[in-house]
């Protein structure tokens, strides 16, 4: 046990206070509790015998002792000054005789026992700190702790002296792990945090800007360590770039950075990776920059070096966020977007080529290609989602460009339209069995909405799926009602995956404008599918309630609100076959009961009748079993006349004078409908061509015939009929954002409110100047505008 005198104020007691520090120092962890307990004890007396501190000191700057008001703290602070350059000049010069890891042990080992002793120290002086060193920084700021002093001490007396010897040997190991040698990298990372941890402050010579506590660490070991890294990668791609081999240039320096990034990684702090990075980039990519965006701008014509647009790839991403790795990325994009449009499908002339056909193989195609550069963006480029964007742009300018829409010879927004129904149809896309059918249609689906997602004038693909919609419903052709409802949820989440969106949040009610929208249109398509499932409920009652009915009725009741722009009977003189009308009456009646208020209005186009006929000439195997013929009502009330009670009967012909005065129709409409059957093999001409009569020799391989949909193409007054409802729903929008914006702004331009309006239907469809002059005409019509003094300017009418 080590025994302190009773005088503090003597030499023996600085004697044994000394001989207790070096059995703490030399004997390091292995002193016992009591012993530190007697040191701590000894100091705790000193301190307590302290004068109070002065009210006024001048410090002597050329002694190496601070002189201290207090004679007892001056002889303690003196004292331990002396003992730790003492204690560190003999570690220095110890290490001088050590080299490789047992330097770099030596020296981490004595750091860490310092830290004790630095701890132990502070704290047993911590009275001088308070007394002395705290009032003295009123009249100087040089003056620094008891244990900043330490840390000064272990710098100056033994870090300076052994630093650059440290540090050689500690780049050297590194070297030898370059080199494939085996080293205890463990000492490299305990070596770089002690040089972290020996910060001293108040030390000019030592401050870095922006990292000012990391001055030792980056002076002694983070730029010694980044130039070794240089000179090592030159000697090892030096040849190779005077030899203008660039190919494999690239390919050895892409391997060695990434190895020494890794190696940095361990061997560096995370702030000390970029400079490093920095570094090796301007030493070896700079000057190369541009040969090598060339080189990968022809490596994308060929198309045949992957692995070399993978290498330039990560070469050009340690410049990330800069001109070079975007030039790269608009070289690929500028490529995949020609070559998209190069093979872009085009469709056939030819009479006998299936309109399906060409749908399915456009939408698979844009599908495919837009798998592949993906894919290649994974592959190559690490999946970058700047490349990712840049290619559904790329794909947006392709869908929209007018060379597309000529291959296609159609909107994309049909063709996407058309897809879809492909999809939801009945035996139109082959779906596999119960329980994934919807999974599998919904695949199908998001194929169609890329194209969707990528086109301007998306309430064009809603116009034209709602059209296809309303057949699919009114045909009874849809796969299933929860399919339908399916799809209608897909294409409302892509409406609302926008790239805008982001912007549209910024500005009040802009994300609101396109979500209503829509929203709107989403509603409209689940309306109609639920109109559907309610009239199939309300049929099944009705038969329950007529059960002398002498055949099964099927009723779709539709609001004129959701169906009145689609469901339009042309030829309003005709009159119901006799048996149709009189259970129409009866349906009329059962509605009134459920629905007291509202009216019912036959809509004959899109009526259908199921019938059973025989043939008595037939001599298909099915002429036993007979025929299930589906046929529209203007149909059914042709065949009337021939099986029916009429004044003709089947053996008859008839000629279209007569069946037109029979029937009430048009003659258009008894030209069309006959075609259709003389087609379908259900009547033939006579020989002079004048009538038409039952073909009782009819065969078919199938014993039930649908002709009820079979009706002459009118594409093109479809497509007009489509343009003007577009033309008349974008007025429609854009009067309601034109009183929006002049209600929030109350006074703007003309120019300004265009471009306003534009902003906030951009991903919806772009605004064309003669459309939003309309608007605006209505707008000022309804009084919530007027033009100011200036034709070109607005005013919002409160």
């Amino acid at each position: 046990m080590i025994k302190f005198p009773d005088d503090v104020d003597s030499d023996e007691f600085l004697e044994v206070l000394q001989q207790a520090l070096d059995a703490a120092v030399v004997k390091r962890h292995s002193m016992s509790r009591a012993e530190y307990t007697a040191i701590f004890t000894a100091i705790y007396r000193c301190q307590c015998c302290a004068q109070p501190k002065p009210t006024k000191m001048a410090p002597d700057a050329k002694s190496t002792s601070i002189q201290l008001s207090s004679h007892r703290d001056r002889r303690l602070y003196d004292w331990i000054i002396d003992y730790i350059i003492q204690v560190t000049s003999e570690i220095g010069a110890r290490m001088m005789q050590l080299s490789g890891e047992e330097l770099l042990t030596s020296y981490i080992d004595e750091w860490e026992h310092f830290q004790l002793i630095h701890m132990l120290v502070g704290r047993l002086f911590h009275s001088v700190d308070q007394n002395w060193i705290e009032s003295k920084r009123l009249y100087s700021p040089s003056y620094t702790t008891v244990s900043n002093t330490l840390i000064q001490l272990w710098y100056v007396y033994l870090f300076q002296h052994i630093s650059i010897h440290l540090m050689a040997n500690a780049i050297q190991l590194v070297r030898q792990e370059r080199d494939g040698g085996i080293i205890d990298g463990l000492l490299i990372v305990k070596l770089y945090k002690a040089l972290v941890e020996l910060a001293p402050k108040d030390m000019d010579g030592l401050r870095v800007p922006f990292r000012e506590d990391l001055g030792v660490y980056i002076r002694h070991y983070e730029i010694p360590y980044i130039v070794a890294a240089i000179a090592y990668i030159d000697q090892r791609v030096c040849s190779l770039r005077k030899s203008t081999r660039m190919r494999e240039y690239i390919g050895v320096l892409s391997e060695l950075l990434a190895q020494e990034e890794q190696r940095s990684e361990v061997y560096l702090r995370p702030e000390s990776l970029n400079p490093a990075k920095n570094a090796l980039n301007l030493q070896f990519l700079v000057r190369e920059v541009d040969q090598i965006c060339e080189m990968a701008g022809a490596m994308l014509e060929a198309g045949d070096d992957r692995d070399g647009l993978r290498i330039i790839y990560s070469l050009l991403k340690r410049f990330d966020g800069s001109d070079t790795l975007q030039t790269l990325q608009r070289k690929f994009i500028s490529s995949a977007e020609s070559d998209i449009l190069q093979g872009c499908p085009q469709r056939p002339t030819s009479a006998d080529s299936r309109n399906s056909d060409f749908t399915l193989t456009a939408v698979d195609y844009f599908d495919s290609k837009l798998d592949t550069y993906k894919a290649t963006i994974h592959e190559l480029f690490q999946g970058d989602s700047n490349y990712i964007a840049a290619l559904e742009k790329a794909f947006a300018q392709v869908i929209n460009s007018s060379a597309a829409k000529s291959k296609l010879t159609t909107r994309p927004s049909r063709l996407a339209a058309e897809y879809c129904n492909l999809v939801l149809a009945k035996n139109k896309l082959q779906l596999t069995g119960p329980g994934d059918d919807t999974k599998q249609a919904v695949a199908y689906l998001c194929k169609a909405m890329q194209i969707v997602h990528a086109y301007k004038s998306k309430d064009e693909f809603f116009n034209y799926y709602r059209r296809l919609l309303a057949r699919r419903l009114l045909n009874n052709t849809s796969y299933s009602m929860d399919l339908e409802k399916a799809a209608i949820s897909v294409i409302y989440e892509t409406m609302m995956r926008s790239s805008n969106l982001a912007v549209y949040k910024k500005i009040a009610d802009h994300s609101q404008t396109l979500e209503g929208t829509a929203s709107t249109k989403s509603t409209e398509a689940q309306e109609m599918v639920g109109e559907i499932v309610i009239s199939e409920e309300y049929s099944h009652e009705f038969v329950r309630q007529h059960p002398e009915l002498t055949f099964s009725m099927s009723v779709k009741t539709l609001s004129a609100i959701q169906w009145s722009d689609i469901v339009k009977s042309h030829d309003t003189s005709f009159a119901l076959p006799r048996v149709l009308n009189e259970a129409c009456d009866l349906y009329r009646q059962f509605y009134k009961l459920k629905h007291a208020k509202q009216t019912i209005k036959w809509q004959r186009e899109f009526c259908k009748v199921t019938v059973q006929l025989y043939f008595p000439d037939s001599t298909s195997r099915f002429a036993e079993s007979g025929y299930t013929f589906v046929l529209n009502v203007y149909q059914f009330a042709i065949l009337e006349l021939f099986t029916g009670s009429s004044a003709f009967n089947e053996d008859a012909a008839l000629t279209h004078s007569q069946i037109r005065l029979a029937t009430s129709m048009s003659i258009d409409r008894v030209e069309q409908e006959l075609g259709v059957m003389v087609k379908a093999g259900l009547f033939e001409r006579t020989a002079n061509n004048t009538k038409v009569q039952i073909n009782n020799k009819y065969r078919s391989k199938h014993p039930r015939v649908d002709i009820s949909q079979a009706k002459i193409s009118h594409r093109k007054k479809e497509e007009e009929e489509n343009e003007n409802i577009i033309l008349a729903y974008r007025t429609h929008l854009l009067q309601a954002d034109i009183a929006r914006v002049m209600k929030e702004f109350k006074f703007m331009t003309d120019s300004k409110l265009f471009m306003e309006v534009s902003l906030r239907r951009s991903n919806f469809f772009s605004v064309e100047k003669p459309t939003f002059k309309n608007a605006v005409e209505k707008v000022i019509d309804r009084g919530l505008i007027e033009r100011g003094e200036d034709a070109n300017t607005y005013l919002y009418c409160s």
